[in-house]
């Protein structure tokens, strides 16, 4: 499951570093019909192509990407779902906010 996260935040991330303007708040956008208004968006990507930058993730995916202002907001569970955090990551470098 980590693999798939980091997989799924990886291929966000390169939509992420394409469109800087539009705030993406939640699974499938802010209308629910995934939808960008973005031009010019990677249509294929692979480990090294069109990836902006890669961040470990501890633990399991939880939810969809969040993507607001500056940053990207990714959520992640430990100790069997049992213990669920919030990560905040910047949108440019992918570096975890203190």
């Amino acid at each position: 499951m980590i693999r798939g996260v980091l997989i799924v935040t990886s291929v966000l991330l390169t939509w992420v570093s394409q469109a800087h303007a539009e705030n993406w708040p939640g699974f499938r956008d802010p209308t629910r019909q995934g939808i960008s208004a973005e031009t010019d968006l990677p249509l294929k990507w692979s480990a090294t192509d069109n990836i902006a930058w890669k961040t470990p993730i501890p633990g399991e995916g939880w939810s969809s990407p969040i993507v607001w202002g500056n940053r990207v907001f990714v959520t992640t569970a430990t100790k069997n779902g049992t213990s669920c955090h919030m990560i905040a990551l910047d949108r440019k470098t992918g570096s975890k906010d203190a």
